[in-house]
C-alpha cells in the first residue's frame, strides 16, 4: 500500500514538471517557428545523427560492460544499453546534468541483475569517470588548438609558454572576448 502511493505521488510530481516545463516552453517558442526549423531538417542529415549517436551510446555501453566484465559480472549488452538509455532519461528531469541518472543505474544494476550493491556502485562510478576524463581531455584538446590560432592583440609563441607565464587570464580572456586583456 505505502509503496502504491509512493508510486503514485512520483508520477504526479513527474506529470507536474513535464506540464510545466511545457507552459514555461510555450510562452517562449512559437509553433510556427519550431515547425519551419522541423522542416529544414532534412532525411539524410537525421539518419547521420541518428548513427553518430548510435555510436556514441555503443561505446559508451561497451565501456560500461567491460568494467562489469572485469569485476565478473557479464550482463548483455542490449540490457546496459537500455539501462544507459534510462538513466540519460532521468538525468534529463533532474537538477544538473552531471548527476540524476546514476543512482538508477546502480539500482537496476543490483535489483535486475543481481550485481552486489558496491560492484554496481563502482561500476557506475568508473564509468562515469573515464567518461569525465574523455570530456576533460576532448575540451583540453579543443582549448590548445584555440590557443594556438593567432588571436588579434595576443602575442605568444606556445601555449604552454602563454599559460605557464600568468597568461592563463590574458588567453582566456581573448578567447572569450577575441581581444587581448
Amino acid at each position: 500500500m505505502r509503496r502504491s502511493i509512493l508510486r503514485l505521488f512520483l508520477w504526479y510530481v513527474v506529470v507536474l514538471a513535464v506540464l510545466g516545463i511545457g507552459a514555461s516552453a510555450a510562452g517562449v517558442l512559437r509553433p510556427e517557428r519550431v515547425a519551419a526549423a522541423m522542416a529544414r531538417i532534412r532525411v539524410p542529415g537525421l539518419l547521420w545523427l541518428a548513427a553518430i549517436n548510435g555510436v556514441i551510446l555503443l561505446a559508451a555501453t561497451g565501456r560500461w560492460w567491460r568494467i562489469l566484465s572485469a569485476f565478473g559480472h557479464r550482463i548483455a549488452p542490449v540490457r546496459l544499453t537500455a539501462y544507459r538509455i534510462a538513466a540519460g532519461a532521468v538525468s534529463y528531469v533532474t537538477p544538473g546534468s552531471q548527476f540524476g541518472g546514476e543512482p538508477l543505474q546502480a539500482f537496476l544494476l543490483v535489483r535486475r541483475e543481481g550485481v552486489p550493491a558496491d560492484i554496481a556502485a563502482a561500476a557506475v562510478f568508473l564509468e562515469r569517470a573515464m567518461e569525465l576524463a574523455l570530456n576533460l581531455i576532448l575540451v583540453g584538446g579543443g582549448l590548445l588548438w584555440m590557443v594556438r590560432r593567432p588571436l588579434p592583440g595576443v602575442e605568444w609563441g606556445l601555449p604552454f609558454n602563454a599559460l605557464g607565464r600568468g597568461g592563463a587570464g590574458r588567453v582566456l580572456t581573448a578567447v572569450c572576448f577575441g581581444a587581448a586583456a
